[in-house]
């Protein structure tokens, strides 16, 4: 399965998903016992010693050593031996089979990695290749909006500044009228002085009036010029405010279709990072898996 899963990405997930618990159900170690046969090299290399020196030594006339007749099944060592070799040779070819196996998942592993970069490559080359093709009508849009939010603008100044002008000439000339009666009026007082140091009642009622007459003019053209300062203000004020909603209104059309390039990039970007991860995730599996089977054949 793991030689027919390395050119499928999934089917080779899938195995290895499969088989995660392999190394796991294997025992740490078994023990095989075959019988007649020494594994001890110490006592082994002892016994051959002891055999030797009785088989050395001469018996003497009043000493009598006993020795236990050696018993050896020669046809069963002969099964023993085989039996052993045969299970050195099954253990050599299942080290064989999993080293294999262990070299193989490296090798796929690799070519997958490999792929799925290419893939992450292959996602950002179409669309970037999306955003290129896009960009440049939607820079043209965009373009297009500013300007017409630039005219718009100007429009809007444009008109407000005639009609203010306007108001500022008239201002102008209420203030120059302003400076005239003020004029006009310390004339009077000094005029209606006079004739009340002459003890002339006549004069000074007559310079009284026209004080009172000219005090009225003054405080008409005040007023008249603070509506005309409040009134241009006001414009001003309220052309900035509608000046920054066409704004608003504008920029959320200029965002709109900047948004589409946006929007393909963050696609973009999230399938990036969704392989970017599950790469990432399938490389920790399989170095796992690899450290478990290196364990076992170790």
């Amino acid at each position: 399965m793991l030689n027919g899963g390395a050119s499928v990405r999934e089917q080779f997930w899938t195995c290895l998903e499969k088989h995660n618990k392999t190394f796991n159900g294997f025992a740490e170690s078994v023990e095989v016992k075959v019988d007649a046969l020494i594994s001890d090299r110490e006592l082994l290399s002892a016994f051959f010693e002891y055999l030797g020196e009785a088989a050395s030594t001469h018996l003497e006339g009043s000493l009598s050593v006993v020795l236990t007749p050696p018993k050896l099944d020669v046809h069963a060592a002969r099964e023993r031996a085989k039996q052993l070799l045969n299970l050195h040779k099954q253990v050599q070819l299942d080290i064989s089979i999993l080293e294999y196996a262990r070299d193989l998942l490296k090798e796929v592993a690799d070519f997958h990695e490999r792929m799925m970069l290419k893939n992450i490559e292959f996602i950002r080359e179409v669309y970037d290749g999306e955003i290129a093709r896009v960009r440049p009508a939607i820079e043209r849009k965009v373009d297009q909006l500013q300007k017409e939010m630039d005219a718009e603008i100007a429009k809007m100044n444009r008109i407000v500044e005639n009609e203010l002008k306007l108001r500022e000439k008239e201002r102008e000339k209420r203030e120059r009228k302003l400076q005239e009666l003020e004029l006009q009026r310390a004339d009077f007082v000094r005029r209606r002085d006079l004739r009340r140091r002459r003890n002339d009642k006549v004069g000074v009622a007559c310079w009284e009036h026209r004080i009172r007459v000219c005090e009225n003019r003054i405080r008409e053209a005040k007023k008249r010029i603070n509506d005309l300062t409040e009134f241009i203000e006001e414009s001003r004020r309220q052309n900035e405010a509608d000046i920054e909603k066409l704004r608003r209104s504008y920029q959320e059309l200029i965002d709109q279709e900047k948004g589409r390039i946006s929007s393909i990039e963050a696609e973009r970007d999230e399938k990036i990072e969704s392989k970017q991860k599950e790469m990432r995730a399938r490389i920790i599996f399989g170095l796992f898996f690899l450290k478990e089977g290196c364990y076992w054949l170790s």
